[in-house]
């Protein structure tokens, strides 16, 4: 049974996940940096906008707080593209 309010179960394991996953991809970014294949270089890249998208279409389906937090999330991963 899932507790009212943002900080139900489900939220705060897609965030542990999130910032597990945003920590990993930005420490594999700044690693690629020094690779010398293009497309392993592009790796991060092709992950942050893949999970920019996912993160996107979830806010849009789930209502209330969780969309709200879904779509923060697609905003940190959409910073990290650009960056």
């Amino acid at each position: 049974m899932s507790t009212p309010g943002i900080f139900n179960s489900e939220f705060v394991f897609s965030a542990v996940v999130f910032i597990t996953a945003a920590f990993t991809l930005t420490v594999q970014l700044f690693l690629c940096f020094k690779a010398k294949y293009k497309f392993l270089k592009f790796i991060p890249l092709l992950l942050y906008t893949v999970s920019t998208v996912v993160f996107r279409v979830i806010s849009a389906h789930v209502n209330g707080w969780e969309g709200f937090g879904y779509l923060f999330f697609a905003l940190v991963s959409f910073a990290m593209v650009i960056v």
